[in-house]
């Protein structure tokens, strides 16, 4: 068709095509759609199978994009503090290094109460009586703690004891000579003094642990509480008896046979105070290795 055999044609739409489409109220006609209906009746997977992705991201320039974008500007825009609090990293560190420090404290509690069942479950049989020093709960929290902790929380006590004995002499000795105008020197003591003043020191560091908190240094970090037979706190005067009877145990070692062959695993001090060593892993259940835990219940399952 030419451009004068349209020229009718463009008359006829101006003549009465526009007049109804100018006449039609387009609000109207947009409100009489049913949007939700429409959109259902889209079928995205077809539109979007049309869309030529490749060639749309070949369209997009990226290093002009990135160019108009001010990064100093976004992030100074970005409240780095009100995002940390939010997101309480430092509890996070903190959370997580608690965990893992506990997680190592138990496992190494957990050996020392397996070393416990096995050597209770020597003594057992050698008394030839019925084994019952090993539960078949896996829980150990509140049963009497044998041989192997007990001598290990010994042996950390004595580092203690050493060292806080080291650093009190140490600071005392300083005093003195900072305001007594004759130098003291420690060589000065002879080797009589020094473990007179090492046994006074030892017997205070037991007292006070036991009639305060129930538990030395040693013992808290294995998990160990020294309570009374009625599993009650040990008071200042059986914890002084504790203490003083405590260096007859160590004679030839006897005073710690009852630590294997007794039922309650009691020493020779804990009969002359009338004092319990249990476990006490805090908020913790105290357990002993599976392994061991299966071994001593005859491989039946255990609760938890």
């Amino acid at each position: 068709m030419t451009g004068r055999d349209r020229t009718p044609l463009n008359r006829l739409v101006g003549a009465f095509v526009n007049p109804v489409v100018e006449s039609v109220d387009m609000d109207e006609v947009l409100g009489e759609i049913d949007l939700d209906e429409l959109i259902d009746r889209v079928d995205l997977n077809r539109a979007l199978d049309r869309v030529d992705i490749d060639r749309l991201l070949s369209r997009i320039d990226v290093d002009r994009l990135l160019a108009r974008i001010d990064v100093d500007a976004f992030m100074n825009r970005v409240d780095v503090d009100a995002i940390l609090k939010r997101t309480a990293i430092g509890n996070v560190v903190t959370d997580s290094a608690s965990t893992m420090a506990a997680s190592a404290i138990d496992l190494s509690r957990s050996a020392a109460v397996g070393v416990d069942a096995l050597a209770g479950h020597v003594g057992d049989k050698v008394m030839r009586r019925e084994v019952s020093s090993v539960s078949r709960d896996a829980s150990q929290t509140g049963r009497p703690a044998g041989a192997g902790t007990r001598l290990a929380a010994y042996a950390l006590d004595l580092v203690v004891v050493g060292f806080a004995f080291s650093v009190t002499v140490g600071v005392i000795f300083y005093l003195i000579n900072l305001f007594v105008s004759k130098q003291i020197d420690q060589s000065s003591i002879g080797p009589g003094w020094w473990a007179a003043l090492t046994l006074l020191f030892s017997f205070w560091y037991l007292w006070g642990a036991w009639a305060v908190v129930g538990r030395t240094v040693g013992q808290g970090l294995l998990g160990l509480r020294v309570v009374n037979s009625e599993r009650g706190r040990l008071h200042a005067v059986p914890a002084l008896i504790r203490v003083v009877v405590f260096p007859v145990s160590f004679i030839f070692g006897l005073g710690f046979v009852g630590l294997v062959f007794s039922r309650r695993r009691r020493a020779l001090h804990d009969v002359a105070a009338h004092s319990l060593v249990v476990y006490d892993w805090g908020k913790r259940t105290a357990r002993m290795p599976p392994g061991i835990q299966k071994w001593a219940s005859g491989g039946q399952p255990t609760s938890a």
